[in-house]
Formats: structure tokens, sequence, C-alpha cells
């Protein structure tokens, strides 16, 4: 893979991918895709063969991204919203809006190339995913590593084919009776500002990326710390792993005689999950009857604050838990070492409250040497 980029809202909107609309993504450290085909076995009485194996509607298109969590400008482009330097909701787009985005993997004729010099897609095979809707995202972090994403897309098409200028975007306008991106001219318009994407591989981007969000740079702090309950704020210091998980049930929806879904509504309640691994040097005198005695008639939780740090100790990304709930607690303990503390949460996310998030913690610069080489859309 040379690159990944992603369209902006709206995947088929006329004249939309001109390279001012396209982002490329940074840090990818791999992908996956993949659909699966239902053929129906129609049979007649009497006959030993098929009559003909039918497929039911179209096949689901799955994307799977992981990559390195920097600043939130990748989650700017896969249209979770965020606000420089102040915490807001970034699901509210995902659960109000219906919008769809495409996908263009840029993969070199040959696999071993490295082609990150290059300044034009010109002859490069093209993987195209097309009318995308995000259905997971997660972030995860252990000792000693890097934070990292990871979100899962649906789709309805894909194309994979020599890139030119003149082809199209694999798109299909739902709202119009499935009429192709051909029909209405949107041709792929992925652009180079210039060569600094082999800078940015050495030196060029070291000041802006620092490490990204190394172990020692991640803190949580957790209210309230209960008097009479389990001290979990204490048991945050030493913190081993962490992992937060949103997902998104989405339901296609399908027209009678068509075989592509209208809309991908999403399905409420959604239910999001924090997971932390702790090492425990002490324990405080504890009642777990009366905890979780108090955890089942409660009807607020505890608050989070996540923040991540570079390695100059700067503020680039945080995350807000609003009223997680305890799902589970295990102790765990070898001979010669310290007590492990394995913590479940589980919250509810709605459009305005359950997480919020800050993306950077300063205005960003939309500069070719930078977070990311595309206009903003």
């Amino acid at each position: 893979m040379q690159m990944m980029f992603v369209g902006s809202s709206g995947a088929f909107v006329a004249a939309q991918n001109t390279g001012q609309k396209i982002s490329r993504l940074d840090f990818i450290q791999s992908y996956d895709f993949s659909f699966d085909v239902d053929r129906q076995a129609l049979k007649q009485i009497g006959s030993n063969a098929f009559a003909s194996r039918q497929t039911q509607l179209a096949p689901d298109v799955s994307l799977n991204v992981s990559y390195l969590l920097n600043d939130g400008w990748n989650e700017k482009y896969l249209g979770l919203e965020f606000v420089s330097g102040s915490y807001s909701n970034p699901l509210t787009s995902v659960f109000a809006n219906t919008g769809d985005r495409n996908f263009y993997v840029l993969i070199a004729q040959d696999q071993y190339e490295d082609a990150n010099a290059d300044v034009s897609a010109q002859d490069y095979n093209i993987l195209g995913i097309g009318n995308t809707f995000i259905t997971s995202y997660e972030i995860g972090l252990s000792a000693g590593g890097l934070a990292s994403v990871n979100c899962s897309f649906v789709g309805a098409n894909a194309s994979i084919t020599n890139y030119t200028n003149d082809r199209f975007v694999p798109a299909v306008d739902v709202g119009n009776t499935g009429e192709t991106a051909q029909m209405d001219n949107v041709r792929y318009g992925i652009d180079f500002l210039n060569n600094s994407r082999s800078s940015r591989n050495l030196t060029g981007f070291r000041s802006v990326f620092d490490s990204g969000c190394s172990y020692d740079g991640c803190t949580i702090s957790g209210t309230p710390t209960l008097t009479s309950g389990m001290r979990f704020g204490l048991d945050f210091e030493n913190f081993q792993s962490l992992q937060i998980s949103i997902p998104f049930e989405r339901k296609a929806l399908y027209g009678f005689g068509s075989n592509y879904p209208a809309t991908r509504k999403i399905q409420v309640p959604v239910v999001a999950t924090m997971s932390v691994d702790s090492l425990v040097d002490s324990f405080q005198a504890e009642n777990l009857a009366n905890t979780f005695k108090t955890e089942d008639v409660t009807i607020s939780g505890y608050n989070f604050d996540i923040l991540f740090r570079n390695s100059n100790r700067k503020n680039k990304f945080g995350i807000k838990i609003q009223n997680a709930r305890l799902d589970s607690y295990s102790l765990g303990a070898q001979i010669g070492d310290r007590t492990s503390v394995q913590t479940s949460w589980s919250f509810e996310v709605t459009p305005t409250t359950g997480i919020l998030m800050s993306g950077s913690f300063r205005s960003p610069t939309l500069s070719s040497i930078y977070i990311n080489e595309s206009i903003n859309p």
C-alpha cells in the first residue's frame, strides 16, 4: 500500500472529489477489505439441477483500518467531529448524518515498491470502496506501545482499477434510483500538494508527531473517588493497558426491488465499553457488598478524564467519559509480583452525552509538511 485517502461526507456529490475534498490518512498501520456474496439456491420440482443461484441483495463490503493515534485529524476525516482545543461530542454527526464516504487505497503495481516520494497517483492501482458508514471505533493502549485506533466500516460497493483522472468513483446515488457516479460525472481526482511525504517519514514530521502517544504520555483520572467504595483512582497511576470501544449497530434499509440499501440507520441506544488493567501496590479496606449495592441503585456513574501527551509533554488528544458504570472487577496475583486489577466499564452514548473528545489542543496547520496534505473539506 502506498497510502490511503478518504473522501468528504456525501460520497455521491457532483465534482466533489477534486483533490480539495480528499484527505490523506496518516500513520496507517494496516487495513483489510472483504465481502461475502449470499447466493440463494433456487430449485425446481422434478429437477436435479439448480434453476438459478440468485444473488441476494448487494453484498456488504467491509473495511477495517488500524492507525497510530495522533492529534485526532484522522478521526475528523473519518466522520468524527473534533473541536480544536476544547471538548465536544465527536459522534453528533454520526448519529445525525446519514451521509456516506468513499475510501481510496493507492497500491503500487510492484507491491514492494516504496512510492512515498511520488507526487502523482497516475498509473497506480487504486482500491475504491464506496458508500461506507462507520460501524465501530476503538482506541487501544498498552505499556511500552503507541496508542492505536481500529475502525470498521461497511460499504455498498467497491472497485479496483488502474488509476487515471478519467475514471469514476465507486459510488451509488441511493436517493436517485441507483444512479451511478459515472452518470453524474464524479471522477477520481486525487492530488498531491508536493513531495513532502518522503521527508515526513524521516525527520520532517518528527517535531509534530513526537513519537505518538506513548504509555508514559497518558494519564487517567476518575471521579468520584468513593470514600466507601473501591478507590479506583489509586489504581490508575500504574495502569498497564486501556481499551475504549464504541460499536454502532446499523440497520440496512432496502426498498422493494432494490439490491442496495437506501440508508443504514444507527440503532440506538449505543453502549460503549472501557477496560483498564492496573498493577496495585496496596489496598484499602473494602466492603464489596456495599459498593455493588450502590452501583445497582445509583443513576449517575463515574466520570473519567483521559489525556494523551507527546514526548514533550504537550497535550495532544483528550477523552472524557461520562456516567460509566462498573461491569466487572477482577483481582489476580503471582508469587513475587504485584496484584493486578482488571476493571470493565460501560457507558451509554447519545448524540450529546456519554463521551467527549478533543482532537488537537492547538490550532492545526494545514500544510503539506504537517498533519494532513489536503485542504480542509
